[in-house]
């Protein structure tokens, strides 16, 4: 049988309440993520800390009855559903007003509180997905490579071109093609697996 078939993806593997690896590389991947999504929505740094540790608890109650159903969409939006519904708790808290259900994927029936649509989460949830993978990637695979590729890497990244680089770290211009295009493949290489691994 091959690897493809018999390999469990991190949900998978989230759902088995007993492995602690796969909760924690969870918690790892996406704790940053979602304190920025969070903080994208108008909340404070120490309550958005605590919203986000919330958004866990609630991952952890419902991840055993999470099917992934294609139609409905990644993983991430019912993530970012429980994300939306959780902050929109903490602003009803605020006034009295009862909790929402957070139990299905991101129901369009639910009224937009505090101006939080739907959309405009998913959008905004889409676009910090990207970037954060990205670094995210780059942190995980910068050990790899030497410090003046993954520095040509990232100068060139906050758009120095080949030549300023070369100059500035007295490196050939093809040493720093070279090592930016290695670095740029690795974080490919690494967000791929990552991607595959949140099913």
């Amino acid at each position: 049988m091959s690897e493809r078939r018999t390999r469990l993806t991190l949900i998978q593997k989230m759902q088995d309440g007993c492995n602690e690896a796969a909760w924690q590389e969870f918690v790892t991947i996406y704790r940053n993520y979602l304190y920025v999504v969070v903080r994208n929505m108008n909340v404070g740094h120490h309550d958005a800390e605590e919203i986000v540790q919330t958004v866990f608890t609630k991952v952890w109650d419902k991840i055993k009855g999470f099917q992934y159903l294609p139609e409905k969409g990644k993983f991430r939006h019912w993530l970012c559903s429980i994300t939306r519904n959780t902050v929109i708790d903490y602003f009803r808290s605020r006034k009295g007003k009862p909790h929402l259900d957070n139990s299905e994927y991101a129901d369009e029936n639910i009224p937009a509180e505090e101006g939080i649509t739907i959309p405009e989460v998913e959008t905004m949830a889409e676009k910090e997905w990207v970037n954060y993978l990205a670094n995210l990637a780059l942190d995980m695979v910068k050990n790899e490579f030497s410090g003046s590729a993954v520095e040509s890497f990232i100068a060139h990244v906050q758009g120095k071109s080949i030549q300023e680089i070369s100059k500035e770290m007295n490196i050939a211009e093809n040493t720093v093609y070279v090592n930016c295009n290695r670095v740029k493949e690795r974080i490919r290489k690494k967000i791929r697996e990552m991607e595959k691994n949140l099913g």
